[in-house]
């Protein structure tokens, strides 16, 4: 997973000093885990680090790919009243097809 740089939960951008302790967070964690992972089972160091790679990358990919979906449906909460009929924004599905 990458370090952000932004708080989640304000928006608002991290110090350099809050991007390096997480950072170090990070990779003490890392650490952690290869030393667990690679003394109580068959994995190399190698191998449990590329195991953990995977996984950030999978969590990176998802992340990614769910934050637009997201954001456009609190757009869609805070700005669309399904009762109201506005013709000239309809949100309405039709299947009509242009110059078909």
């Amino acid at each position: 997973c990458p370090v952000t740089t932004v708080d989640e939960k304000t928006g608002e951008k991290l110090s350099r000093e809050e991007i390096n302790t997480a950072v170090q967070q990070k990779r003490d964690a890392i650490d952690e885990l290869v030393d667990k992972y690679a003394s109580t089972t068959e994995l190399s160091e190698e191998n449990a680090r590329r195991v953990i790679d995977s996984i950030a990358d999978a969590y990176t990919v998802v992340a990614s790919n769910v934050r637009p979906v997201v954001r456009m449906l609190e757009l869609l909460e805070d700005n669309f009243v399904p009762d109201e009929n506005e013709e000239k924004f309809s949100l309405q599905l039709s299947g009509k097809s242009r110059g078909g």
